[in-house]
């Protein structure tokens, strides 16, 4: 299965044990925001608009064998600071 790593390959090289399938593409950036034409739907838009910006919490491709009370964690967590 093909992967791309988006970091900089000056930052972290791609190491030479990983294969040809699996590749250190470098950074995504917009170059001219001007010409993105993007609009949410209109459930996302609401739920934009209904409180400060949301933040995102993520593990990556960590594995966990306690998920359910991690992610009970984060609500909590999320829930006592009011975040969306």
């Amino acid at each position: 299965v093909p992967f791309a790593h988006m970091w900089s390959p000056a930052f972290v090289p791609k190491p030479p044990d990983w294969g040809p399938e699996v590749d250190v593409v470098g950074n995504f950036f917009a170059t001219n925001l001007a010409d993105v034409s993007y609009a949410p739907a209109p459930d996302l838009a609401a739920f934009l608009a209904a409180g400060a910006p949301p933040i995102l919490i993520t593990f990556g491709s960590m594995k966990f064998d306690n998920a359910a009370e991690i992610c009970a964690m984060v609500y909590e967590v999320a829930a006592d600071t009011g975040v969306q």
